[in-house]
């Protein structure tokens, strides 16, 4: 009797989980809300104003097919991961060392401050003055558009770890390598997490610029070559590339966030 009780008990206390609550679920519903209104809305208008996913899916398929999406794909990626890859390496350490030293990080405040108020987007003339039409170019819009964020959150993150767990670690006789990476690191693992999110799509939109404007090749390139010949659903296929690229990578980040979750708290 007892043991019934109980089991009814711990069964209330279990959150509920309904088909309509689950979140998969939830996101999937809305994905083909979309699609459908997408649908509707290109069987009621021009397809070469907005063509149907259906048509999209058939260009997108052709394109794969011949090889055209998948180089272009291929050397916009390269862009992104070198450019991007540049900022991390560099970007937290910067924000590492600004927000554990005050002097430093007031030194550099007025350089995050411009920078970051500044849009990369309007430094691309000066870049192709200085670098010309090259992946020089590509590679330091890429990496400005994602470097700011990055530094600018793992500073915030670092400053914002609670003084009292480096005392405790002080107290136990933990250096300051051992604070760095026991304490404050994975304190700031939220804070860093945001700021690769937000630098991925940054990079992205820097990659999608510079090859809109300064390259024969990528996907941006393409893009630029169907709209001018009105090919809407070849244009389509090609962003699509871009954005599943941008989901894919989104949730990358967000499982190395749930590991470094894991680790914080062991």
């Amino acid at each position: 009797m007892s043991a019934a009780n109980d089991n009814e008990i711990n069964a209330a206390d279990r959150p509920r989980t309904t088909f309509w609550a689950e979140k998969n679920t939830l996101r999937v519903i809305s994905v083909l809300v979309l699609l459908a209104a997408w649908q509707i809305g290109g069987m009621t208008t021009e397809e070469y104003i907005l063509p149907t996913p259906v048509q999209v899916a058939i260009s997108w398929w052709r394109l794969t097919m011949s090889g055209e999406l998948l180089v272009a794909a291929g050397a916009s990626v390269f862009v992104f991961v070198l450019g991007f890859a540049l900022a991390l390496v560099t970007g937290i350490p910067l924000g590492i060392a600004t927000g554990l030293s005050r002097p430093l990080g007031h030194f550099f405040d007025t350089y995050i401050t411009i920078f970051w108020s500044t849009p990369s987007i309007a430094l691309l003339p000066l870049l192709v003055v200085w670098f010309g039409l090259t992946l020089e170019t590509k590679l330091a819009l890429v990496f400005l558009s994602a470097f700011w964020p990055l530094v600018i959150n793992t500073q915030v993150g670092i400053q914002n770890v609670d003084k009292s767990y480096q005392e405790v670690a002080t107290a136990f006789g933990a250096t300051r390598y051992e604070i760095l990476r026991h304490v404050l690191f994975p304190a700031a693992i939220p804070y860093l997490v945001a700021g690769m999110r937000i630098a991925i799509g940054r990079a992205i939109i820097g990659v999608i610029v510079a090859e809109l404007f300064t390259s024969v090749t990528g996907l941006g390139a393409r893009m630029t070559y169907y709209s001018n010949f009105f090919q809407v659903a070849n244009y389509f296929a090609a962003l699509m590339m871009f954005v599943v690229f941008s989901v894919a990578t989104t949730e990358a980040v967000r499982v190395i966030e749930n590991r470094f979750s894991r680790w914080r708290s062991e």
